[in-house]
């Protein structure tokens, strides 16, 4: 963002990406609506220098003028890369999201064109780490590879030697599942079986659980984005 000398006022525009429909065009569960109402609240009280949600917010550049831009990537990755590109055309000064890794990941290719930074709330995924891929990219949530450690150690801390993993057939869940295994291995875990499955698809749940329940464990570790998902399951 050029900062002007003098009392020139200056913009930053800044993208917001949130997800307020899933794959399957229907809207999703009333959090993602208040994800987008508390980002535009946050605009809001930085623009008037309200101080009880942004702290921060009195002690910004009095001649910084905030443009937003909020598009919803329905949860698609190639929804996400047109918002970016058309974000490119317009100059955008930093995207804030998208929320799953796997939009996160084209998004950031593509933003890199003009240079463009991305703060993702919610993308989890290790493989966003890698800086030679994704330079710009950073969140503020940690990554899913500290957190498959931490799930591991509690099964450790509990004796829960045997355990699966039932994951959503995406960037994400293969990420994620990927880690989970890794770290279980390095703590002595053994993962008896890891199913995938593929978003809405009931039959596949099914498949997924009834391999589990053929391994002969009851613990297992369920990876979805999807509300619905987790309800079949």
């Amino acid at each position: 963002i050029a900062q002007p000398c003098g009392t020139a006022a200056f913009t930053a525009k800044i993208g917001i990406m949130v997800r307020m429909h899933g794959t399957d065009g229907k809207r999703m569960d009333p959090a993602r609506e208040r994800i987008a109402a508390a980002a535009l609240m946050a605009v809001k009280h930085v623009r008037t220098k309200d101080t009880s949600l942004v702290p921060a917010s009195d002690s910004l550049d009095p001649r910084l003028e905030l443009e937003i831009y909020l598009v919803d990537t329905k949860s698609l990755p190639q929804v996400g890369v047109q918002h970016a590109s058309d974000f490119n055309e317009k100059g955008i000064s930093i995207i804030v999201g998208p929320a799953r890794s796997a939009v996160s990941g084209p998004v950031a290719l593509v933003s890199q064109i003009k240079e463009t930074p991305v703060l993702s709330y919610l993308s989890g995924s290790f493989t966003l780490s890698d800086k030679l891929i994704y330079p710009l990219f950073s969140r503020v949530i940690p990554n899913d590879k500290l957190l498959a450690f931490a799930f591991m150690n509690v099964c450790k801390q509990l004796a829960w030697g045997n355990v699966a993993v039932i994951y959503l057939d995406d960037a994400y869940g293969q990420g994620y599942a990927a880690d989970i295994q890794n770290a279980a291995g390095d703590l002595g875990i053994r993962i008896v079986t890891a199913q995938k499955y593929t978003h809405g698809e009931k039959n596949e749940h099914r498949q997924a659980l009834r391999a589990m329940k053929e391994s002969g464990t009851r613990i297992f570790f369920l990876i979805a984005v999807f509300g619905s998902d987790v309800i079949s399951i």
